[in-house]
């Protein structure tokens, strides 16, 4: 009996050490974004719903934090196969794909004024906007870099680095952005524009802090490009970056078309939807962190002919998920009033009902989509990538996004039919791919071989 225990307890320790320090991670980032848009709020009324634009374009962008997690896995995978010089190369991979992701995205902004003019934005909120992305555009490469040294360190297991950058970095780009807001470092007015300056901080200090230690772990061989094989690990992160994209592009796209069709009815209605994109975006990004530990996990047991831990560790990622999610919404609900209160005052009180409907239907697709982004993971961990994503593009972009402009503009149900479409499509993928991991887990125990997983391993392909 006292064997079993300490055998569980040994499992769950692994287990819930990474799920607890990568949620730790997110939540770091979750909480310098409340505060920021807190310091926005008592600015103006201009300013604050022009962070709504801001952050779900924002939002829109942090699909290269997706992007770049691919690559905590494919240096876990390498670790396991105890190949140090494929280690390596991915990890020199790494820094030219974080430049290209920072330049493509840099491409996009060029772009942003006819995109925000599409969606009839009034005229006081785009040049803010504007400004914004103009200066946070000098920020973004150093993100990207410092996004990808986070997912290096993640796939080593070094989530104490990973933690200690972020809240440091965090910190000083929040009391830069506080002290500026209060009319410090002969400030006279403070702009939005100026956050984005700020971010610039948050990225090379971040990269700085990672940087130095992982120059030490590898010594001065980071520096030894071989292009050739370097080219190599490049197609396999950008494939498999591209897969965990498009796997989570769905809710970011739907956050922007929210955000956007109700920046064509007034400020308030865009202060409303702004203030439940925070509530969602808290709960994906810790979802996120559950998820990363899930794949890294499970990939753990890939050359392994025995299913019963991977069983193991799906079952507790998905208690994991729940907790987590559970405790967040208890959270929320017991301060609900208050944040709304503080958030949007008097919109709050007149629109009550409306807000609490939202709260409820936002809550329900949380869990959902928690349950269908774990198993994302999971498979992912078992490198069955192909089936998920036409899985996910045939669902959610042929059903899902019609779905919902249907329910939200020909019913006339607006937000709620948007909530209403993300539920269902979220339930049906969810179901989809739960069958999809039940029989992986089937085919794992049938093959039974470790002389099948080994072969498996060596013609490994992201496709």
């Amino acid at each position: 009996m006292s064997t079993a225990i300490l055998k569980i307890t040994k499992d769950l320790r692994k287990t819930v050490y990474p799920s607890i320090l990568l949620t730790i991670n997110q939540t770091i980032h979750i909480l310098g974004r409340i505060i920021i848009v807190a310091i926005l709020a008592k600015v103006s009324k201009e300013t604050f719903a022009a962070s709504a634009f801001i952050f779900s374009i924002l939002s829109l962008s942090t699909l290269s934090y997706y992007f770049l997690s691919a690559i905590s896995l494919l240096i876990r995978r390498s670790l396991n196969e105890n190949d140090t010089h494929k280690t390596q190369l991915i990890v020199q991979s790494s820094f030219l794909v974080s430049i290209m992701l920072g330049i493509l995205i840099i491409g996009f902004f060029f772009y942003l004024n006819p995109i925000l003019r599409i969606f009839n934005l009034p005229n006081q909120i785009i040049p803010i906007v504007i400004d914004f992305f103009k200066s946070y555009s000098y920020a973004v490469i150093p993100i990207c870099i410092f996004y990808a040294l986070q997912s290096i360190f993640i796939g080593l297991s070094s989530y104490y680095w990973v933690i200690l950058s972020n809240i440091i970095s965090t910190t000083i780009t929040i009391f830069f952005i506080y002290m500026g807001s209060l009319g410090k470092f002969g400030l006279s007015e403070f702009n939005v524009d100026m956050i984005g300056y700020m971010f610039l901080v948050y990225g090379i200090l971040g990269t700085l802090i990672m940087g130095i230690p992982l120059f030490r772990y590898f010594s001065l061989d980071l520096f030894k490009f071989k292009i050739k094989k370097c080219f190599e690990k490049i197609g396999d992160i950008l494939r498999l970056g591209f897969v965990i994209s498009l796997q989570n592009a769905y809710e970011l796209i739907l956050q922007f078309i929210n955000i956007n069709m109700v920046g064509w009815l007034t400020l308030d209605c865009v202060a409303i939807q702004h203030f439940f994109n925070q509530y969602k975006l808290c709960a994906v990004m810790f979802i996120i962190g559950c998820s990363q530990a899930t794949s890294l996990a499970v990939s753990q047991y890939f050359n392994s002919p025995f299913s019963n831990n991977i069983k193991k560790q799906i079952k507790y990622h998905l208690l994991i998920g729940t907790l987590i999610i559970t405790i967040l919404v208890i959270g929320i609900w017991i301060f609900f009033e208050y944040l709304a209160l503080y958030y949007l005052g008097k919109i709050y009180i007149e629109q009550k009902a409306l807000i609490h409907k939202l709260f409820l239907m936002i809550t329900l697709g949380l869990f959902i989509y928690m349950f269908r982004n774990l198993c994302f993971a999971a498979l992912r961990g078992l490198f069955d990538n192909v089936k998920p994503l036409y899985f996910c593009i045939s669902i959610n972009f042929l059903f899902g996004i019609p779905l919902d402009y249907y329910l939200a503009f020909t019913l006339n149900l607006g937000i709620i039919g948007i909530n209403i479409g993300a539920i269902l499509t979220t339930t049906i993928l969810g179901i989809l791919l739960f069958v999809r991991l039940k029989n992986k887990i089937k085919d794992h125990e049938a093959s039974g071989s470790q002389k099948l997983a080994v072969s498996q391993t060596t013609k490994f392909k992201v496709f």
